[in-house]
């Protein structure tokens, strides 16, 4: 869950994705057990106030601490221009371009845990 002021704002959900899973989806380029994360806000008014780079960059904190996980990852829509903004300011950059089985075009945001 993401609070702000003591007020539930939206969540973060993620998982390790395994080589299967990314190889279904057309991710072949991206390294086996990467962190697949999904993130929403629920109300405008909490959009462009920094709270989802801020919890972003919070989990990649933890993220960062298991030696068996070297990169994170999102997908927006290639129209989504908010959450990359967002996605940018918490570090992580736009690798390619794809269209997940359902979802159609998107973009591949990674940030690698450790340098």
């Amino acid at each position: 869950m993401i609070t702000k002021d003591g007020v539930a704002v939206g969540y973060l959900r993620w998982q390790v994705v395994d080589r299967e899973t990314l190889d279904a989806v057309g991710l072949t380029d991206v390294p086996a057990n990467a962190v697949d994360i999904d993130i929403f806000l629920g109300e405008d008014v909490h959009l462009g106030r920094g709270v989802g780079p801020e919890a972003l960059n919070l989990l990649v904190g933890q993220l960062g601490e298991d030696e068996d996980l070297a990169v994170a990852g999102l997908t927006s829509a290639v129209d989504n221009t908010r959450a990359h903004a967002a996605f940018e300011k918490a570090g992580f950059q736009i690798v390619r371009q794809y269209s997940p089985p359902g979802f159609g075009p998107c973009h591949l945001f990674l940030r690698f845990l450790r340098s």
